[in-house]
């Protein structure tokens, strides 16, 4: 799921039952994240360039292809409260 917190765009991926909230963009090239499968557990890799991202902490898992770029994504404090999950930015 994509959604906007204070105008700034998230994906939020429910990971067996625990939610994790990211940068929606892939912060090589601005590439959408959200919406991509979950891979590997945890990780979510960019359809342009194949990044892999760990969702749990953003590290970057494995470098986009050619270039080698290995940023890490942003992530967010979630928490769930009546049943409506929230994201802190």
């Amino acid at each position: 799921m994509t959604v906007a917190v204070d105008g700034f765009p998230v994906a939020i991926a429910n990971v067996d039952g625990s939610y994790y909230a990211f940068q929606n963009l892939c912060p090589h090239q601005g590439t959408a994240l959200g919406g991509r499968p979950v891979v590997d557990e945890c990780h979510i890799v960019c359809s342009q360039h194949s990044s892999k991202y760990n969702l749990k902490t953003g590290a970057c898992v494995a470098p986009s292809e050619p270039d080698g770029f290995d940023q890490d994504l942003m992530t967010f404090e979630t928490r769930v409260v009546e049943g409506v999950v929230q994201v802190r930015i």
